[in-house]
């Protein structure tokens, strides 16, 4: 009897400490990747539609029910937060509230942990760095985590980004997971070693997973090989796309044929590109609109400033002919939709119900998808509202809908259209030039709106807002260098405003009052539109000169003057032109639309082209 109770005590102690040691078992190293079954619910979430809102919706809701049974996931968790935390600072907030709630219900669990401070990145990341630091050790995605930060423009250290991927590719040597990072990854010998060993790693996998990093492995071996050695690189991307090519069970994935195309084309093999393009519009129809667009621009390049009219008015045709082609393959886009309302506001003769269509698509585009495009525009400032009804304005199609339009676009100019959320990662941006702008550009054209209309209570105030906006702009010393952009900017909206004040003037009956606001206008102009393209204002200033019985030599005399608005003299001029500017292009990660992830440390040593819609 003596002999057996120390043993029911060890059988207490092992029932009491039960609860602790389950604890402490989930507590163990979390794993380096997620296990295959979750890998393939991770795949399977509802695909994107084009509709935002319902598409996040749908994927929240499956991923709440992955997490029911996968309560523990370290990577359902982290692909339920980035798609919660959406495109608003609310849901960042509340997605953040959640795991600080998870994290106290499960204190010391360092996944939970982890958890929590990965949310709250970009929101006191100084604080969270030490924090992450310290549960490496328990959950090797920590290490990445902290790569992201210190890739990051405010928080950039190369060498520190450089040791946490070390550490994670030595931990989990057979994870794909950190060899995106190495797009960002200056040359040195470390990336020349873990690039050869990316290419053996895929090499050896031929399942959907691996697709994803077949750009990255292309664009750094391209990066780090100097020009002499590109043939044999081509060469030997031609032997993946072969391999790629019999792994027939890919072929249903929807970024498979881009993968192809983006190949091809560093092969140099237009056929096989080609093939590989029609392939991804016949299989995933609406990410294609971007490259049908760009083989459009391709075959029919914008027309220069002196091409003649008739040139510029067929290729707005084409264009817009194309664009009722680009909305049937992205329905939902709102980029595609607002490439068919600029197509259709520059041709003559479009029909009203391709106008009302147009602006009726663009509308119910940004609808479900308000935070999809980033833009600002001189017609209708950073307003879609304001787009729309400038384009029915313009064609006289559905003017019953303007009052509605100009008042739901007014308060849109107050919200500045920004895609991602706000983090401490990176410069904040100049909310207040932007705004600025975004009034400016919504204002006058809601001026323009009324005028066409011949609506004067409308125009009458626009224009007397247009006038406030104006003025704030004027430089304290146009004669003074320092502000010769800011000059620039002034006698831009000066001709706007004089422009405007003038088309008002002649809708009132008064001819006098518009040739001198025309003259205004004339005077504040740097100079008339290149040769080519048509010189609405000179026209209208000229035609009511002879109108009042101006001469020719009149005319000249006066149009020769440029006193008036103190044009800037050489220096200023000199001073505003472009220049070289020594400063640093801030870090960014991007993923284009097969998939592929693109860092600034891609593009180094490169001459680049960026085209951008909007940096305001």
């Amino acid at each position: 009897m003596r002999a057996g109770r120390p043993g029911k005590a060890l059988l207490v102690a092992v029932v009491m400490f039960a609860p602790a040691l389950a604890a402490a078992a989930r507590a163990q190293v979390a794993p380096c990747e997620a296990s295959p079954k979750v890998k393939e619910a991770l795949r399977s979430l509802p695909q994107s539609t084009g509709d935002s809102q319902a598409d996040q919706a749908a994927r929240v809701g499956a991923l709440k029910a992955l997490l029911k049974r996968y309560p523990n996931d370290v990577f359902v968790h982290t692909r339920y937060q980035d798609e919660a935390i959406g495109e608003t600072v609310e849901e960042r907030d509340a997605v953040i509230a959640e795991y600080r709630g998870l994290a106290a219900r499960h204190p010391g669990d360092p996944i939970y942990t982890y958890l929590a401070l990965r949310a709250r990145i970009g929101v006191g990341t100084k604080e969270r760095i030490p924090q992450l630091e310290r549960v490496t050790g328990s959950v090797p995605s920590a290490r990445l985590s902290l790569v992201r930060i210190y890739q990051s423009t405010n928080f950039k250290d190369p060498d520190k980004a450089r040791e946490q991927l070390q550490a994670f590719i030595k931990a989990c040597p057979q994870t794909l997971s950190p060899y995106n990072y190495l797009r960002s990854q200056a040359a040195s010998a470390f990336l020349t070693q873990t690039i050869a060993k990316l290419r053996v790693l895929l090499q050896a996998r031929t399942d959907a997973e691996a697709l994803n990093y077949y750009g990255t492995l292309w664009a750094v071996e391209f990066r780090g090989t100097p020009p002499s050695g590109h043939d044999a690189l081509r060469k030997q991307v031609a032997d993946d796309l072969k391999r790629l090519r019999t792994m027939i069970g890919l072929a249903g994935d929807r970024i498979y044929y881009s993968v192809l195309q983006n190949g091809y084309k560093l092969a140099n093999d237009a056929q096989g590109e080609k093939w590989a393009g029609q392939q991804a519009r016949l299989h995933a129809p609406r990410g294609s609109y971007y490259a049908v667009r760009d083989e459009f621009l391709k075959a029919n390049p914008y027309p220069k400033p002196a091409d003649p009219p008739e040139k510029r008015k067929a290729f707005a045709k084409a264009y817009a002919d194309a664009s009722a082609e680009w909305v049937k393959l992205a329905p939902n886009d709102v980029g595609a939709w607002f490439d068919r309302v600029g197509a259709l506001r520059q041709v003559d003769g479009a029909s009203p119900a391709d106008v009302e269509a147009a602006g009726e698509g663009l509308l119910r585009a940004v609808a479900k998808n308000p935070h999809g495009m980033s833009f600002m525009s001189p017609t209708g400032g950073s307003s879609f509202a304001l787009v729309v009804a400038d384009l029915y304005a313009n064609k006289g199609v559905r003017l019953d809908r303007l009052p509605d339009l100009v008042r739901q676009g007014i308060p849109e100019l107050e919200l500045l259209r920004t895609i991602g959320v706000p983090d401490d990662l990176y410069p904040p941006l100049d909310t207040a030039s932007s705004l600025n702008a975004a009034r400016w550009y919504g204002t006058a054209t809601v001026a323009d709106i009324w005028i066409r209309v011949k609506d004067k209570d409308g125009a009458r105030a626009a224009l007397t807002e247009l006038q406030a906006l104006a003025d704030k702009s004027k430089p304290k010393d146009p004669t003074d260098p320092k502000y010769a952009v800011q000059q620039r900017t002034w006698l831009s909206r000066q001709v706007t405003y004089w422009k405007a004040l003038g088309d008002f003037a002649q809708l009132d009956g008064r001819s006098t009052d518009a040739l001198t606001f025309y003259q205004n206008a004339l005077l504040a102009r740097a100079e008339p539109p290149p040769g080519g393209q048509p010189d609405d204002l000179g026209e209208k200033a000229r035609a009511l000169w002879k109108e009042a019985g101006g001469t020719n030599e009149g005319w000249q005399a006066w149009f020769t003057r440029k006193d008036l608005f103190g044009q800037p003299g050489a220096d200023v001029a000199a001073a505003g032109r472009f220049t070289k500017i020594d400063k640093a292009v801030p870090e960014f990660d991007l993923t284009d639309l097969s998939g592929v992830k693109w860092r600034l440390a891609d593009f180094k040593g490169k001459t680049t082209l960026v085209g951008i819609w909007a940096t305001w």
